[in-house]
């Protein structure tokens, strides 16, 4: 999965959690009032921004079903940004056109209100350029191991930023670390070679990542047990063979 589509659940859970904890609250009481204003200003914006980000990703699939739920949202997003940003801009027009032409009675009773016209039009501006932004891509489009029996061979072409490489022996290496990234990041294997004090950094979600892990463990570089335990880690935790201590 996806970390727009990670985004996105953890946002679709924070809105009906805010609107479980509206139904569960006292009513007309004070913490309803508090989770409706959370609920209002942070829960839904939130889910809305994610679900512009998870659209825009879905758009680049390659699958027709997936790039039409994400042309649905897209025009969903649209349609709310220029929505968002007319609104502002007919406010800002109501209050020059009170000011400077004609003043309504209910204007200054509802001035207090326009202070929210400059956001709306800064929100609105911001989504409809977010329309046209591409996703970053994914770990495995630019970064990707080979290896054969004796070299490991490692390539990168991040984004915006030069393309680099480098390659080592098997025979090289000397300690191997496995980090669980959690729920946000990549999980990174740590590999030290022999005379080299910093170790290569190579995220297991890159192209090959995968079957490199699985050929540490094949060749004994990281032991059946350990590879276990950081199977089934979920904690951030760090295992390493030889451990740390271990000079």
């Amino acid at each position: 999965m996806s970390q727009e589509n990670k985004n996105l659940l953890y946002a679709i859970t924070f809105f009906f959690g805010c609107l479980g904890a509206l139904q569960f609250g006292e009513p007309d009481g004070t913490w309803q009032f508090i989770w409706f204003i959370v609920w209002l200003l942070l829960a839904f914006p939130i889910l809305l921004l994610r679900l512009f980000e998870a659209g825009s990703v879905w758009r680049q699939s390659n699958h027709w079903f997936g790039r039409l739920i994400g042309w649905f949202f897209g025009l969903f997003h649209l349609l709310f940004a220029l929505l968002t940003f007319s609104i502002g801009v007919a406010i800002i027009l109501w209050i020059l056109y009170n000011l400077l032409i004609e003043q309504h009675p209910e204007f200054m009773g509802s001035l207090g209100g326009f202070g929210i016209a400059p956001i709306m039009i800064v929100l609105g501006w911001f989504w409809l350029r977010g329309i046209f932004d591409k996703p970053l891509p994914e770990l495995s489009e630019w970064f990707f191991i080979e290896f054969d029996d004796n070299t490991v061979f490692v390539q990168a072409n991040p984004p915006n930023q030069d393309a680099w490489q480098y390659q080592f022996l098997w025979a090289e290496i000397c300690r191997v670390c496995f980090e669980d990234g959690g729920l946000e990041q990549s999980d990174c294997l740590y590999v030290w070679i022999a005379g080299q004090e910093e170790s290569f950094v190579l995220p297991t979600e890159a192209k090959g990542g995968s079957e490199f892990f699985v050929e540490l463990n094949r060749r004994g570089l990281f032991p059946d047990e350990l590879m276990k335990q950081a199977s089934c880690s979920t904690d951030g935790g760090l295992y390493c063979y030889p451990s740390l201590e271990q000079k």
